[in-house]
Protein backbone atom coordinates (compact mmCIF):
# COMPACT_ATOMS: atom_id res chain seq x y z
CA UNK A 1 0.00 0.00 0.00
CA UNK A 2 3.00 2.07 1.18
CA UNK A 3 4.03 1.51 -2.44
CA UNK A 4 1.44 2.07 -4.02
CA UNK A 5 1.15 5.41 -2.13
CA UNK A 6 4.46 6.30 -2.79
CA UNK A 7 4.41 6.17 -6.90
CA UNK A 8 1.12 7.79 -7.18
CA UNK A 9 2.82 10.92 -5.37
CA UNK A 10 5.84 10.28 -7.90
CA UNK A 11 3.42 10.58 -10.76
CA UNK A 12 1.84 13.13 -9.70
CA UNK A 13 5.01 15.80 -9.14
CA UNK A 14 5.60 14.62 -12.78
CA UNK A 15 2.72 15.51 -14.58
CA UNK A 16 2.65 18.83 -12.73
CA UNK A 17 6.36 19.09 -13.72
CA UNK A 18 5.27 18.31 -16.94
CA UNK A 19 2.11 20.57 -17.13
CA UNK A 20 4.53 23.49 -15.08
CA UNK A 21 6.71 23.28 -18.17
CA UNK A 22 4.30 23.05 -21.30
CA UNK A 23 5.11 26.18 -22.86
CA UNK A 24 8.82 25.99 -23.71
CA UNK A 25 9.37 28.37 -26.97
CA UNK A 26 10.09 27.93 -30.39
CA UNK A 27 12.01 28.29 -33.62
CA UNK A 28 15.31 27.51 -32.21
CA UNK A 29 15.32 29.26 -28.99
CA UNK A 30 13.85 27.84 -25.36
CA UNK A 31 12.51 30.34 -22.54
CA UNK A 32 15.25 30.29 -19.76
CA UNK A 33 18.06 28.70 -22.10
CA UNK A 34 21.12 30.63 -22.00
CA UNK A 35 22.84 33.03 -24.68
CA UNK A 36 26.19 33.96 -23.02
CA UNK A 37 27.58 35.73 -26.61
CA UNK A 38 24.30 37.85 -26.07
CA UNK A 39 25.34 41.55 -25.35
CA UNK A 40 24.30 44.39 -23.26
CA UNK A 41 22.60 47.55 -25.37
CA UNK A 42 23.31 51.01 -24.37
CA UNK A 43 22.28 53.81 -26.98
CA UNK A 44 20.50 56.67 -26.98
CA UNK A 45 17.80 54.65 -27.12
CA UNK A 46 17.91 52.21 -24.62
CA UNK A 47 20.17 50.66 -22.26
CA UNK A 48 20.29 47.64 -19.73
CA UNK A 49 18.27 45.20 -22.47
CA UNK A 50 19.68 42.44 -24.06
CA UNK A 51 18.01 42.37 -27.25
CA UNK A 52 19.25 39.60 -30.09
CA UNK A 53 16.80 39.87 -33.65
CA UNK A 54 17.05 36.27 -35.50
CA UNK A 55 15.88 34.22 -38.46
CA UNK A 56 13.12 31.88 -37.24
CA UNK A 57 14.23 28.45 -37.74
CA UNK A 58 11.48 26.33 -39.21
CA UNK A 59 9.38 28.93 -39.16
CA UNK A 60 5.58 29.09 -39.90
CA UNK A 61 4.14 31.18 -42.74
CA UNK A 62 4.04 33.86 -42.88
CA UNK A 63 6.56 34.71 -40.05
CA UNK A 64 9.93 35.83 -41.17
CA UNK A 65 11.51 38.22 -38.55
CA UNK A 66 11.79 37.12 -34.43
CA UNK A 67 13.82 38.37 -31.63
CA UNK A 68 14.90 37.77 -28.14
CA UNK A 69 15.17 39.56 -24.71
CA UNK A 70 17.13 38.18 -21.81
CA UNK A 71 18.55 38.64 -18.58
CA UNK A 72 21.84 40.70 -18.24
CA UNK A 73 23.45 38.61 -16.03
CA UNK A 74 23.01 35.06 -17.03
CA UNK A 75 21.41 35.74 -20.35
CA UNK A 76 18.78 34.03 -20.49
CA UNK A 77 15.74 34.07 -22.45
CA UNK A 78 12.85 35.77 -21.01
CA UNK A 79 10.83 36.44 -23.94
CA UNK A 80 10.91 35.06 -27.75
CA UNK A 81 8.71 37.65 -30.07
CA UNK A 82 7.77 37.00 -33.94
CA UNK A 83 6.14 39.38 -36.26
CA UNK A 84 5.14 39.75 -39.92
CA UNK A 85 4.03 43.12 -41.03
CA UNK A 86 2.96 44.21 -44.10
CA UNK A 87 0.99 47.05 -46.28
CA UNK A 88 -2.50 46.44 -46.16
CA UNK A 89 -5.58 46.33 -48.18
CA UNK A 90 -8.35 47.91 -47.37
CA UNK A 91 -10.11 44.69 -46.18
CA UNK A 92 -9.79 44.24 -42.50
CA UNK A 93 -7.24 40.84 -42.08
CA UNK A 94 -7.93 40.65 -38.26
CA UNK A 95 -11.62 40.68 -38.80
CA UNK A 96 -13.34 39.93 -41.84
CA UNK A 97 -15.71 36.78 -41.05
CA UNK A 98 -15.59 36.20 -45.00
CA UNK A 99 -11.84 35.35 -44.27
CA UNK A 100 -11.60 34.58 -41.25
CA UNK A 101 -11.36 30.32 -41.98
CA UNK A 102 -8.70 30.88 -44.88
CA UNK A 103 -6.69 33.61 -42.83
CA UNK A 104 -2.90 33.07 -41.43
CA UNK A 105 -4.27 34.64 -38.00
CA UNK A 106 -6.92 31.51 -38.27
CA UNK A 107 -4.24 28.92 -39.52
CA UNK A 108 -1.95 29.85 -36.40
CA UNK A 109 -4.33 29.93 -33.68
CA UNK A 110 -5.79 26.52 -34.64
CA UNK A 111 -2.28 24.74 -34.45
CA UNK A 112 -1.55 26.63 -31.05
CA UNK A 113 -4.46 25.52 -29.69
CA UNK A 114 -3.90 21.63 -30.82
CA UNK A 115 -0.62 21.76 -29.55
CA UNK A 116 -1.64 23.47 -25.73
CA UNK A 117 -5.15 23.89 -25.42
CA UNK A 118 -7.84 26.20 -25.68
CA UNK A 119 -6.50 29.79 -25.88
CA UNK A 120 -8.92 33.03 -24.33
CA UNK A 121 -9.66 36.40 -26.01
CA UNK A 122 -7.57 38.53 -23.94
CA UNK A 123 -7.88 41.58 -25.67
CA UNK A 124 -10.27 43.04 -28.68
CA UNK A 125 -11.01 46.52 -29.72
CA UNK A 126 -12.89 47.50 -33.14
CA UNK A 127 -12.68 51.64 -33.45
CA UNK A 128 -15.61 53.43 -33.79
CA UNK A 129 -14.15 55.12 -36.51
CA UNK A 130 -13.35 51.94 -38.25
CA UNK A 131 -9.89 52.83 -38.87
CA UNK A 132 -8.11 50.16 -36.42
CA UNK A 133 -8.59 46.63 -34.41
CA UNK A 134 -7.03 44.67 -32.50
CA UNK A 135 -7.54 41.31 -31.28
CA UNK A 136 -5.40 39.06 -28.87
CA UNK A 137 -5.66 35.38 -27.53
CA UNK A 138 -3.25 34.11 -24.65
CA UNK A 139 -2.65 30.96 -22.56
CA UNK A 140 -1.35 30.79 -19.73
CA UNK A 141 0.76 28.16 -17.77
CA UNK A 142 2.13 28.72 -14.84
CA UNK A 143 4.45 31.88 -14.92
CA UNK A 144 4.79 31.53 -18.47
CA UNK A 145 2.59 32.78 -21.38
CA UNK A 146 1.55 32.84 -25.33
CA UNK A 147 0.44 36.07 -26.89
CA UNK A 148 -0.90 35.63 -30.55
CA UNK A 149 -2.41 38.88 -31.90
CA UNK A 150 -3.86 39.96 -35.03
CA UNK A 151 -3.27 44.33 -35.19
CA UNK A 152 -4.76 46.43 -38.39
CA UNK A 153 -4.83 50.03 -38.65
CA UNK A 154 -5.41 52.35 -41.32
CA UNK A 155 -6.20 56.21 -42.30
CA UNK A 156 -9.53 56.65 -44.59
CA UNK A 157 -8.67 57.66 -48.55
CA UNK A 158 -9.44 61.30 -49.28
CA UNK A 159 -9.71 63.84 -52.75
CA UNK A 160 -6.41 65.13 -51.00
CA UNK A 161 -5.09 61.79 -49.30
CA UNK A 162 -4.06 58.30 -50.50
CA UNK A 163 -4.86 55.28 -48.75
CA UNK A 164 -2.69 54.47 -45.90
CA UNK A 165 -2.69 51.07 -44.06
CA UNK A 166 -0.75 48.44 -42.65
CA UNK A 167 -1.37 45.04 -40.87
CA UNK A 168 0.29 42.57 -38.56
CA UNK A 169 0.62 39.08 -36.63
CA UNK A 170 2.60 38.57 -33.87
CA UNK A 171 3.33 35.55 -31.49
CA UNK A 172 4.95 35.80 -28.40
CA UNK A 173 6.31 33.66 -25.60
CA UNK A 174 7.58 34.78 -22.28
CA UNK A 175 8.69 33.90 -18.85
CA UNK A 176 7.44 36.32 -16.08
CA UNK A 177 10.02 35.48 -13.21
CA UNK A 178 12.76 36.25 -15.74
CA UNK A 179 11.19 39.06 -17.10
CA UNK A 180 10.91 40.55 -13.31
CA UNK A 181 14.52 39.67 -12.98
CA UNK A 182 15.70 41.20 -15.88
CA UNK A 183 13.94 44.42 -14.89
CA UNK A 184 15.95 44.50 -11.70
CA UNK A 185 18.80 43.74 -13.60
CA UNK A 186 18.17 46.57 -15.66
CA UNK A 187 17.49 48.97 -13.02
CA UNK A 188 21.18 48.38 -11.06
CA UNK A 189 22.71 48.30 -14.56
CA UNK A 190 21.09 51.81 -15.50
CA UNK A 191 22.61 52.96 -11.84
CA UNK A 192 26.57 51.11 -12.36
CA UNK A 193 26.78 53.31 -15.66
CA UNK A 194 25.28 56.51 -14.21
CA UNK A 195 27.93 56.24 -10.86
CA UNK A 196 30.38 55.56 -13.70
CA UNK A 197 30.11 58.48 -16.06
CA UNK A 198 30.15 60.63 -12.65
CA UNK A 199 33.35 59.16 -10.69
CA UNK A 200 35.20 62.36 -12.07
CA UNK A 201 32.37 64.31 -9.55
CA UNK A 202 33.16 65.07 -6.40
CA UNK A 203 29.87 64.99 -4.95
Amino acid sequence: MKKLLLLLLLSLAYIGSANANSIQGGFGYKLGQAVPSAEILCNVYACGHVYVPFKPVNQIPPFDSGYFEATLNEKKIYRIHLSYSEDSTKENPCFNQDAWNRSHFAKILKILEARYSDFERSWWRNSPKDTQDRIEYSYDDGNRSIIFGCYWKHEKESFFKPYEGSSELKLMYFDRLLRDLAEKERKEYKKKKTLEKSSDYDL
